[in-house]
């Protein structure tokens, strides 16, 4: 069994009777042509052919910032939209999102039609958001997005004064507000 199919952007494989045929190197999208030839016990030659579709696969084009919240504060709403690159139009993709620490921080919603998230915090520290995209080949590319949840600032009491005039007395600001 023989070939003279150009291995630029595939490799074979021959065992018994079985082509294994891999993926090297793609040009947004790419057809080969595979071409092999056997000849049998008694010297007749076969030719045959097919075609070989060869993608890349979807990649991380520009990568969301970290996200960081205050905890009780508002929630944040982030689009994903030209997060993603695929030169592949009919492949389809599908979103989807994971969420390491749900505990730290929770996506209260996500839509791949419409591309977005909106992620709130429920405790201080912090957690990581996977945004993965995969096409109808699943093949995938993953944008991490680090999550952090701060303590929101407190502010002490003011104990009350007693001034007698034309006396200057200094309130600790550093024992008023804390973080």
């Amino acid at each position: 069994l023989t070939t003279d199919t150009d291995e630029t952007y595939i490799e074979f494989d021959f065992s018994g009777s079985v082509i294994s045929i891999t993926p090297v190197s793609a040009t947004d999208d790419t057809t080969v042509t595979v071409v092999y030839s056997a000849e049998d016990a008694f010297g007749e030659n076969l030719t045959l052919s097919f075609n070989v579709r060869v993608v890349n696969g979807p990649s991380v084009e520009s990568p969301l910032d970290d996200i960081e919240l205050t905890i009780s504060g508002d929630s944040v709403y982030v689009s994903f939209s030209g997060v993603f690159a695929s030169s592949i139009a009919d492949l389809g993709l599908n979103y989807s999102i994971t969420n390491t620490a749900q505990t730290i921080s929770e996506v209260t919603e996500f839509s791949s039609d419409q591309q977005y998230f909106v992620v709130d915090d429920l405790l201080v520290g912090n957690s990581t958001l996977l945004l993965t995209v995969s096409d109808s080949l699943n093949a995938t590319a993953t944008d991490t997005i680090n999550v952090v949840v701060n303590d929101a600032p407190s502010v002490n009491d003011i104990p009350n004064q007693l001034f007698t005039v034309g006396q200057t007395v200094g309130v600790p600001f550093n024992q008023v507000l804390s973080t």
